[in-house]
Protein backbone atom coordinates (compact mmCIF):
# COMPACT_ATOMS: atom_id res chain seq x y z
CA UNK A 1 0.00 0.00 0.00
CA UNK A 2 2.81 1.74 -0.13
CA UNK A 3 1.84 5.40 -2.55
CA UNK A 4 -1.46 5.40 -1.35
CA UNK A 5 -2.96 8.65 0.52
CA UNK A 6 -3.75 7.80 4.07
CA UNK A 7 -7.75 8.36 2.69
CA UNK A 8 -7.32 5.42 0.35
CA UNK A 9 -5.00 3.70 2.24
CA UNK A 10 -8.21 3.14 4.89
CA UNK A 11 -10.31 2.33 2.43
CA UNK A 12 -8.20 -0.70 0.85
CA UNK A 13 -7.81 -1.84 4.64
CA UNK A 14 -11.31 -1.92 5.54
CA UNK A 15 -12.08 -3.76 2.19
CA UNK A 16 -9.77 -5.94 3.03
CA UNK A 17 -11.02 -6.77 6.79
CA UNK A 18 -14.49 -6.89 4.86
CA UNK A 19 -13.51 -9.65 2.52
CA UNK A 20 -11.70 -11.85 5.38
CA UNK A 21 -14.63 -11.38 7.30
CA UNK A 22 -17.08 -12.34 4.72
CA UNK A 23 -14.86 -15.53 4.07
CA UNK A 24 -15.06 -16.67 7.54
CA UNK A 25 -18.00 -18.56 8.32
CA UNK A 26 -16.79 -19.98 11.42
CA UNK A 27 -17.22 -22.71 13.56
CA UNK A 28 -17.47 -26.16 11.59
CA UNK A 29 -19.81 -28.84 12.91
CA UNK A 30 -20.87 -32.35 12.22
CA UNK A 31 -24.23 -32.39 10.70
CA UNK A 32 -25.36 -36.68 9.38
CA UNK A 33 -21.61 -37.15 9.61
CA UNK A 34 -20.95 -34.25 7.26
CA UNK A 35 -18.80 -31.49 8.42
CA UNK A 36 -20.60 -27.71 7.58
CA UNK A 37 -20.02 -24.46 8.95
CA UNK A 38 -22.61 -24.20 12.23
CA UNK A 39 -23.43 -20.56 11.29
CA UNK A 40 -24.44 -21.47 8.27
CA UNK A 41 -25.97 -24.92 8.67
CA UNK A 42 -28.50 -22.42 11.44
CA UNK A 43 -28.95 -19.92 9.12
CA UNK A 44 -29.86 -22.72 6.94
CA UNK A 45 -32.74 -24.25 9.50
CA UNK A 46 -33.78 -20.42 10.13
CA UNK A 47 -34.85 -19.52 6.36
CA UNK A 48 -35.97 -23.73 5.51
CA UNK A 49 -38.13 -23.73 8.97
CA UNK A 50 -40.91 -21.69 8.04
CA UNK A 51 -41.17 -21.93 4.47
CA UNK A 52 -41.12 -26.19 5.48
CA UNK A 53 -43.67 -25.43 7.75
CA UNK A 54 -45.87 -23.75 4.78
CA UNK A 55 -44.93 -26.41 2.16
CA UNK A 56 -45.56 -29.30 4.67
CA UNK A 57 -48.94 -27.68 6.46
CA UNK A 58 -47.11 -28.56 9.27
CA UNK A 59 -46.48 -26.66 12.80
CA UNK A 60 -44.73 -29.19 14.69
CA UNK A 61 -40.87 -29.40 15.12
CA UNK A 62 -39.38 -30.11 12.27
CA UNK A 63 -36.20 -32.75 11.27
CA UNK A 64 -33.50 -31.32 9.17
CA UNK A 65 -31.21 -33.92 7.05
CA UNK A 66 -27.91 -32.82 5.26
CA UNK A 67 -27.98 -34.75 1.84
CA UNK A 68 -25.43 -32.32 -0.26
CA UNK A 69 -23.14 -30.04 0.72
CA UNK A 70 -20.59 -27.84 -1.94
CA UNK A 71 -17.34 -26.82 0.29
CA UNK A 72 -18.97 -26.99 3.77
CA UNK A 73 -22.17 -25.06 2.35
CA UNK A 74 -25.23 -26.93 2.46
CA UNK A 75 -27.29 -27.43 -0.60
CA UNK A 76 -29.54 -30.31 0.05
CA UNK A 77 -31.44 -29.81 2.70
CA UNK A 78 -34.27 -32.95 3.54
CA UNK A 79 -36.93 -31.55 5.78
CA UNK A 80 -39.50 -33.74 7.98
CA UNK A 81 -42.43 -33.18 9.65
CA UNK A 82 -45.96 -34.36 10.50
CA UNK A 83 -45.53 -37.30 8.39
CA UNK A 84 -44.36 -35.42 5.34
CA UNK A 85 -40.77 -34.58 3.55
CA UNK A 86 -39.76 -32.15 1.14
CA UNK A 87 -36.52 -31.68 -0.35
CA UNK A 88 -35.02 -28.04 -0.74
CA UNK A 89 -32.16 -27.03 -3.09
CA UNK A 90 -29.77 -24.37 -3.81
CA UNK A 91 -26.78 -23.87 -5.78
CA UNK A 92 -23.47 -22.06 -4.80
CA UNK A 93 -22.73 -19.62 -7.39
CA UNK A 94 -19.83 -17.67 -6.91
CA UNK A 95 -16.91 -17.06 -4.58
CA UNK A 96 -16.97 -16.55 -0.55
CA UNK A 97 -20.25 -19.14 -0.31
CA UNK A 98 -22.49 -17.17 -2.81
CA UNK A 99 -26.21 -18.90 -2.72
CA UNK A 100 -28.97 -18.88 -4.91
CA UNK A 101 -32.33 -19.12 -2.83
CA UNK A 102 -33.62 -22.17 -1.72
CA UNK A 103 -35.89 -23.87 -4.27
CA UNK A 104 -38.22 -26.98 -3.11
CA UNK A 105 -37.63 -29.36 -5.66
CA UNK A 106 -39.63 -32.78 -4.33
CA UNK A 107 -42.52 -32.69 -1.96
CA UNK A 108 -43.89 -36.11 -0.73
CA UNK A 109 -46.98 -36.10 1.84
CA UNK A 110 -47.66 -39.19 3.53
CA UNK A 111 -49.42 -42.49 1.40
CA UNK A 112 -53.55 -41.70 2.26
CA UNK A 113 -54.57 -44.55 4.53
CA UNK A 114 -56.48 -47.67 2.87
CA UNK A 115 -59.97 -47.66 2.16
CA UNK A 116 -62.06 -48.87 5.07
CA UNK A 117 -64.16 -51.34 2.95
CA UNK A 118 -60.68 -52.74 1.59
CA UNK A 119 -62.03 -52.58 -1.91
CA UNK A 120 -59.87 -50.64 -4.69
CA UNK A 121 -60.69 -46.94 -4.64
CA UNK A 122 -62.89 -46.07 -7.93
CA UNK A 123 -63.30 -42.49 -9.62
CA UNK A 124 -67.10 -43.59 -10.48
Amino acid sequence: MVGLSPMRRAHSLALLALITAAGCAGNRIVVNGVEVYEKVWNQTKGELGPRAAFDLDCQAEMNFVLNRKVGRIPVEVVVTGCGREALYTRMVVGAYGITTPWHLTGAKKAAPAPAAHGGAKSDI
